[in-house]
């Protein structure tokens, strides 16, 4: 059972006050806290417990879209597991070419097709993540993946010192079809 922080508010495995505060607001409440926090205007760590790379893009992921990334979702997946929950809940994935990418998109890094971290495009080439050196030590800071990847391989990989790394942004089909224009 969770830790009672008043009025009914608990603090439960996933979720800090904020966050469990952030779950009684309405869809358009949780986007506006998302268009927050990709602003930089306060920090995951604020409404999380825990929080690697994964679970801070899936949370924001959820404010974004409840509807395919629930609270039982939050409260019962951790950090590794995402990425699998990723592949099989957002209908597209097309790897990055160094374009912008679109707000609130979900990256994955892999390394020899294996993930191992995640993000949110904050606009431009930017992002937002936690625990990720250069791509992203902490929410407070956005990272431009331009200045980041120098260089891009034939395989679409991109050197990042001495390892080859792909980047995946992961759609929604709502954003797809209101959005934007891909390029695939």
């Amino acid at each position: 059972m969770g830790q009672s922080l008043g009025k009914g508010i608990k603090e439960n495995n996933a979720f800090k006050k904020a966050g469990i505060k952030a779950e009684a607001g309405s869809d358009n409440h949780k986007r506006w806290l998302a268009e927050e926090l990709m602003n930089g205007f306060g920090t995951i760590s604020d409404f999380i417990i825990g929080g690697v790379c994964y679970d801070a893009a899936a949370y924001v992921s959820h404010l974004l879209h409840p509807d395919i990334i629930k609270r039982y979702h939050l409260e019962s997946i951790r950090g590794q597991h995402w990425p699998d929950f990723f592949d099989k809940n957002f209908e597209y994935r097309r790897i990055w070419k160094g374009n912008d990418i679109n707000r609130g998109n979900l990256l994955i890094f892999c390394r020899n097709e294996e993930p191992f971290h995640a993000a949110i495009a904050v606009g431009g080439t930017c992002i937002r993540s936690v625990n990720g050196g250069t791509l992203g030590t902490s929410w407070d800071y956005e990272v431009n993946l331009k200045t980041v990847f120098k260089e891009r391989l034939e395989s679409g990989a991109y050197v990042l010192g001495n390892d080859k790394v792909k980047v995946y942004i992961y759609i929604c089909e709502i954003c797809f079809v209101i959005n934007i224009e891909y390029k695939f």
